[in-house]
């Protein structure tokens, strides 16, 4: 009887099929991989059988009794050993599916190429932060002009013009050809005070009240409030006089000219920008000093005063030729100019209109007498600047 040769048992790590007589080269080759040798269907490395693990859709189909897939031996290391078919065929192995079929949908499972990204996505890629910047500021300009366009109309005249800081009201004037400053003065001079019957205050109180009474707002632009007031002892009537002065304001040639500020007359000091007084004549000299021998009037930067002298408003002057009327527009127009900051100006055009702001109760020179700014409502009427030494008065 003849012996077969021993086998080494697989368990030991000998190769299977190994005998005892095997010389020790084939015994120390390395076992193969198990890509390199044939398994089953169902079996994975070194022999070891699938998991068969439970899944969501159920029992697959049974197979037919005494079908191949009923039974199949077991692993060559456990001889009679026999398990279940699987459930499920193991997945097909797929050229370039990196050993692994395609999540549920039977296709290979190849890797994410990328495609071409679009021109948006190039675009933010590109530009960063600007590119989400870019959008916002179209919107916000965009809402920017749509609020312009659909918003209320706005003013669009100039800012009311500053009223004049408190400064020095003494009146310096040049006095005619030949005379000096202090000497005799005739009633002849062109700033002499016109004869007549009307009669005027020459001391008052040397306190004010406020003529009681407003007006509506006359002009267009920023708006210019003012009071009417007159010294305690001057007896006139006070509504006419505070009337005149509204219209004079309120009139187009004068300073409201094409929208450049609108006037109100109020009662409450507090309210006013400024104030119209009528003032007898010691306490004009007071007020603006009395370097020039003659009647004047002026504004008082201190109290925000236009300060109009009772013997001019009752006499007029000489330049004005009795014209009493016209000489009251440019006395009122004249000094509330100095209010806004205009300073005294010379003739310009001989023959022509002169600048309000010309001393025109002293002389209008070889201008006609104008007691407005802008004597057709549009063109105003300049003239250069007077000397340093006229800087307040009329």
């Amino acid at each position: 009887m003849t012996r077969s040769p021993a086998r080494r048992p697989p368990e030991l790590g000998y190769p299977r099929g190994a005998s005892l007589d095997d010389p020790p080269g084939r015994l120390q080759q390395p076992p193969q991989r198990s890509s390199d040798v044939d398994r089953p269907p169902g079996y994975g490395w070194q022999g070891h059988p699938v998991q068969d693990y439970p899944s969501d859709r159920g029992p697959g189909p049974a197979a037919p009794p005494g079908s191949a897939a009923q039974l199949t031996p077991g692993p060559p290391d456990r001889p009679g050993a026999q398990r279940p078919a699987d459930r499920w065929p193991a997945p097909p192995r797929v050229s370039g599916s990196y050993g692994v079929a395609a999540r549920g949908r039977g296709k290979p499972y190849r890797p994410d190429q990328g495609s071409r990204p679009s021109r948006l996505a190039r675009f933010v890629e590109t530009y960063g932060w600007r590119a989400y910047a870019v959008p916002v500021l179209a919107v916000a300009t965009f809402l920017c002009g749509m609020d312009l366009v659909y918003s209320p109309p706005q003013n669009t005249s100039s800012a009311a013009p500053a009223l004049a800081e408190p400064r020095n009201t003494e009146i310096y004037v040049d006095l005619p050809e030949g005379e000096r400053a202090g000497g005799m003065r005739g009633s002849a001079d062109p700033d002499a005070l016109p004869p007549g019957t009307v009669p005027y205050v020459r001391t008052g109180k040397g306190t004010f009240h406020v003529v009681r009474g407003s007006s509506p707002v006359s002009g267009r632009g920023p708006l210019q409030q003012y009071t009417v007031e007159v010294e305690d002892g001057i007896t006139l009537n006070e509504p006419a006089f505070a009337a005149e002065v509204e219209k004079v304001l309120g009139d187009r040639r004068g300073w409201s000219a094409g929208g450049r500020m609108s006037f109100q007359r109020v009662d409450d000091p507090a309210q006013a920008a400024f104030r119209v007084t009528l003032t007898s004549t010691m306490t004009v000299r007071n007020l603006c000093g009395y370097t020039v021998r003659s009647e004047t009037s002026c504004f008082d930067g201190s109290s925000q005063r236009a300060v109009i002298n009772d013997a001019r408003w009752a006499r007029g002057a000489m330049s004005f030729a009795g014209d009493l009327e016209l000489y009251h527009q440019y006395l009122i127009t004249h000094e509330v100019g100095h209010a806004f900051g205009h300073k005294h100006e010379m003739c310009a055009t001989p023959g022509g209109p002169a600048p309000v702001m010309m001393q025109q109760t002293l002389t209008t020179g070889r201008c006609r007498p104008n007691p407005w700014p802008f004597p057709d409502g549009v063109h105003e009427v300049r003239g250069p600047p007077a000397p340093d030494n006229l800087p307040v008065g009329n």
